[in-house]
């Protein structure tokens, strides 16, 4: 991608030391490789159904331009003349200005349609695209490439350019050293391949042992192989060259159509969350395009036709600008700001493309290459870089003060500031870190003019009276003193803790323990207050006050890990996440979006009236439950069909052993997760349904380690779908075990999200689950019903974005906003309540 076709013929060759016509002359059939390759990762980017392996182009990418450096370094070192310093000198002159440049781009498309998460990510995302440490800045922030869009960076596909820029900066130093050590082939070569097969052998130990996706897609370490490979096919053909006898051309011209027919085969059927892919499926991929190029360069046979022909090789030609500017272009011209499908849409994008390419090509990347010097010095160009890069990196901290939309604020918080009326008074008293907070003050403001909720507010959440002996155990001497009497008083629903972080005196100072753990000193201190405030059933959620910067801070922080081992305990402990960031927003709309999305989550975690006559719906499963049980939860209220309790979890679903292998999961959430489920036989023991609603399918669908097992397993294996299976009747056994009729809603398809992006996120999991798990399932439990929630979403196989009177039925492509939920229960609420003979 990032290997220029001048790249492959240096001025003068000595033909005696470099034998192979193949490594000193230009070969347009790799070109048409180049042209394949990007035209897989366009089509992946677009989310067109025949793609879903495209992303295996960038695979092809790396190998290839290992083949070509290091046939460019081989000549280099034996040359007279070749030098390290010309070879980065020419690699910054050819891949610099278009990177730049793209980042230009990239900076404006944060300051005009970038969304809120794009913008608070783009300071770092361009830093790390600069510098070339793109892959790495994606591992630590957690930025997933198969969840790539849902919340896509417009600079997240430097990390492939990263990765070759690392290994250009690497290999040539080792090559010299190699050569000089040794000019034989052979050592060379083993050297190279064993450094290969280390690569994969490392991706494999760390894919066993448990680490993340992104990590091994993105890691330099665990991709290196791929382009080691090429290099080992350049040091073959730089021994043995390309004179090859007429029979050896047809033998290597028909094992490149085979190679490159498997190739294609991949780009097609091959999904990224694939097991095979991490333990050594990259490498055997590094292979088959390892065929692919030597049946290029046989000279002879329809493949080499092919990728020779002139329209093929030209865009092979402008490969790295077409890479460059695509996904930024990509995520500005969407569905719905076009008004396009599918396939007219990525035929407009492809077009803007290539035209920005062919721009970039003819008047700026070929004219600095070829030493055009625009009127400045020499030392001013020196300077140009540095210089531009600075600039590029002040402009995107610069724009992340711009307020940008929230694809998903329509899934935390209604339309207005109130909620639906009708719904029943929650009693809500707020634990504030300040007193007249504002928000806090906003959301008394918005229940008062209804009688959705009343909000007593709490003293501040301080520490300053020492430790005292409770009942449960040692807790601070102020909340003993005020919390119980006040929650005795007010009796609460829930109880919302809206903090910074510890108010007061130190933990080490509190605990008596300067040199102890702060986070078990937290959780001592906390878990007696918590059961205080929960002494009459009511849940606590908390939420963190303040920009995002001090959310990260306070992540961290002694309190925010307490809560989370207490919510790993606990099924009443829920944490509200995403409230807007008050650096993007005025104070009175920041506090109105506060207020609001607080109140909306509240009510989702009220208390069941434990009286009433009404038929009783337990909703469980994981985060697309949790919103679409809040219009059921709403509809019920209203029309008095029915008493809701949503207990849906953010990234939970029904299974409760085994290891899940998520982007960004951690032990902590696996632990929560199998609490929850833990907890369903006391709960549905306490609340007595009628009905059980089960909606699952993301988080049920991930690699996940099975019992007895040290290796991964995936969707649509015998031995993972009997598990699904099992634990299916598992969770069906201890939700009906008090007499109530389980409803199991076929889990819909990914749809796009609010930008107009696919979210190819296990997609083809998903309707495996609903198309061969769960039968198996309802023929092992018969008494189950099943409701065909993905036949509502998605009609015909293709999901729906909108239905009559709701703009956006899914914001992100998985969750309900909140009128869609609102839509589905008026209009299915019925349906789903005479399945359970509710």
């Amino acid at each position: 991608m990032s290997v220029d076709v001048d790249a492959t013929r240096p001025a003068a060759v000595n033909n005696a030391a470099a034998p192979s016509g193949a490594l000193g002359e230009h070969r347009p059939g790799l070109d048409g490789i180049r042209a394949v390759a990007l035209l897989a990762v366009l089509g992946y980017h677009a989310e067109l159904p025949s793609m879903q392996g495209g992303y295996l182009g960038l695979s092809l990418f790396f190998t290839l331009s290992g083949f070509l450096i290091a046939g460019l370094l081989l000549r280099s070192h034996l040359v007279p003349g070749g030098s390290l310093r010309q070879f980065w000198v020419r690699r910054g002159r050819r891949l610099m200005p278009a990177a730049f440049l793209a980042l230009v781009g990239i900076v404006v498309f944060g300051a005009t349609v970038a969304t809120r998460q794009q913008l608070q990510g783009l300071p770092g995302d361009v830093i790390g695209a600069a510098t070339w440490t793109a892959n790495w800045r994606f591992v630590i922030a957690g930025k997933s490439y198969v969840n790539l869009f849902a919340a896509p960076s417009p600079a997240q596909h430097f990390w492939s350019l990263a990765i070759e820029e690392q290994f250009y900066l690497v290999l040539p130093i080792a090559m010299l050293l190699l050569v000089r050590r040794t000019r034989s082939p052979r050592v060379i070569g083993a050297v190279l391949g064993a450094a290969a097969l280390l690569s994969s052998a490392w991706m494999l130990a760390l894919y066993e042992h448990g680490a993340s996706l992104d990590r091994l897609y993105y890691g330099t370490d665990t991709r290196v192989a791929e382009l080691l490979v090429g290099a080992v096919l350049a040091v073959v053909v730089w021994h043995v060259g390309l004179d090859f006898s007429e029979r050896e051309r047809r033998v290597l011209a028909g094992a490149g159509v085979v190679a490159f027919t498997v190739m294609l085969w991949c780009f097609v059927n091959v999904p990224l969350a694939d097991g095979p892919l991490w333990r050594g499926g990259f490498l055997l991929f590094s292979l088959v395009s390892c065929g692919v190029i030597l049946g290029v360069l046989a000279g002879s046979g329809p493949l080499t036709a092919v990728m020779s022909w002139g329209p093929v090789a030209a865009i092979g030609r402008i490969t790295y600008g077409l890479y460059l500017y695509h996904w930024p272009i990509f995520l500005w011209l969407t569905e719905q700001r076009t008004g396009l499908s599918r396939w007219p849409l990525f035929a407009l994008r492809l077009a803007v493309t290539y035209a920005a390419a062919i721009i970039s090509y003819r008047f700026v990347e070929q004219p600095i290459l070829r030493g055009a010097s625009f009127g400045l010095s020499r030392r001013a160009r020196l300077v140009m870089a540095p210089l531009v890069a600075v600039v590029v990196v002040g402009a995107a901290f610069v724009t992340v003060h711009r307020s940008a939309y929230d694809p998903l604020a329509t899934l935390h918080a209604p339309a207005s500031e109130t909620i639906p009326p009708g719904t029943g008074t929650t009693k809500v008293v707020v634990v504030p870190a300040r007193a007249n907070d504002p928000v806090v003050a906003r959301l008394q403001r918005v229940v008062a003019g209804d009688h959705s909720a009343t909000v007593t507010v709490a003293p501040p959440f301080e520490c300053t009276g020492g430790l005292v002996d409770t009942k449960t155990g040692r807790t601070c001497a102020n909340w003993a003193h005020s919390w119980p009497q006040l929650i005795d008083r007010v009796n609460p629903d829930v109880v919302l803790l809206y903090v910074d972080d510890w108010a007061g005196e130190s933990l080490a100072k509190l605990s008596g323990h300067p040199t102890g753990n702060q986070t078990d000193a937290a959780a001592g201190i906390l878990s007696p207050a918590i059961k205080m405030l929960t002494a009459r059933g009511a849940s606590i959620v908390w939420a963190y006050a303040g920009n995002y910067k001090t959310v990260l801070r306070t992540y961290y922080g002694p309190f925010n890990q307490a809560m989370l081992r207490l919510k790993s305990q606990r099924s009443d402990i829920q944490q509200i996440v995403g409230l807007p960031d008050p650096a993007t927003l005025s104070p009175a709309v920041f506090q109105s979006r506060s207020a609001t999305m607080l109140l909306s989550n509240i009510q989702l975690y009220k208390r069941v009236d434990p009286n009433s006559k009404l038929p009783r719906v337990m909703i469980v499963g994981d985060s697309q439950a949790l919103s679409l049980g809040y219009g059921l939860d709403q509809w019920a209220s209203d029309t008095e069909r029915a008493v809701v309790w949503n207990r849906g979890i953010e990234g939970c679903g029904v299974v409760g052993v085994g290891h899940p292998q998520s982007f960004g999961s951690s032990d902590s959430g696996d632990q929560q997760c199998r609490a929850a489920i833990d907890a369903w036989p006391s709960q549905v023991k306490a609340f007595k349904p009628d009905l059980v609603i089960v909606l699952s399918s993301l988080a049920d669908t991930q690699n996940r380690r099975l019992p007895g097992s040290s290796t991964f397993e995936s969707m649509s294996t015998p031995g993972f779908d009997s598990f699904l299976v099992g634990q299916y009747e598992h969770a069906y056994d201890a939700l009906s075990a008090g007499g109530a009729r389980v409803v199991w809603m076929t889990p819909p398809c990914i749809g796009l999200n609010q930008t107009g992006q696919p979210v190819p996120v296990q997609a083809s999991n998903v309707l495996a689950l609903g198309a061969k798990v769960l039968p198996e399932f309802v023929r092992a439990r018969p008494r189950v019903a099943t409701f065909d929630l993905n036949g509502v979403i998605c009609p015909d196989g293709k999901a729906r974005t909108s239905v009559p009177g709701v703009d956006t039925l899914r914001p992100d492509g998985v969750h309900f906003s909140v009128d869609g939920s609102l839509w589905f229960a008026r209009n299915y609420g019925d349906k789903v309540l005479r399945l359970g003979g509710a």
